[in-house]
């Protein structure tokens, strides 16, 4: 888990600032836990990568803003852990999520 900074720059210590400018020079660097899941959850996403996409969707919504919409996120949890056949997981998500469709 990332280190929170306690200052106004962000979410991250400034060595972890650091440490990723020295990897990610031209990237944006994350402003929240949230946001770097959501991120990390979008590249797993796109290389197909199921079961690691579930588990960043799951840290997003452990971090995950109150008030905020995380429709989205408790869709791909239950949507991916069904693909993995790992079906009383997602119908133990189907039974948190505080939403009535998805």
């Amino acid at each position: 888990m990332l280190t929170p900074d306690p200052g106004p720059d962000g979410a991250l210590a400034l060595e972890d600032k650091d440490a990723f400018a020295a990897v990610l020079p031209n990237a944006s660097l994350p402003d929240s836990d949230f946001n770097f899941y959501l991120h990390l959850r979008e590249l797993f996403r796109a290389a197909s990568a199921t079961h690691h996409e579930v588990r960043a969707s799951q840290l997003a919504l452990s971090v995950a803003p109150p008030g905020g919409d995380t429709s989205e996120l408790w869709y791909r949890v239950i949507k991916g852990l069904t693909e993995l056949g790992a079906y009383d997981d997602a119908y133990a998500a189907l039974a948190a999520s505080p939403y009535d469709k998805l």
